[in-house]
């Protein structure tokens, strides 16, 4: 069984781009900080994703997008 999210195109990209970040966060050293913002940041964007996907109406889903 397969959520509605995991079909959509930008859904896959964005979980690239999550793993990306973590790999390139690896290299960064030092700024902690910033380094946490960034994996939050890309974290944020596929879970925005799935919470709009998961409105009932299409009207709600259009509107949350």
């Amino acid at each position: 069984m397969t959520f509605g999210h995991e079909q959509l195109d930008v859904y896959r990209l964005f979980l690239k781009y999550v793993g990306w970040v973590y790999r390139f966060c690896e290299n960064l050293k030092g700024h902690r900080s910033a380094r946490d913002r960034l994996l939050r940041a890309s974290q944020s964007i596929p879970l925005n994703i799935v919470e709009g996907n998961g409105k009932a109406t299409e009207a709600n889903r259009r509107r949350f997008f």
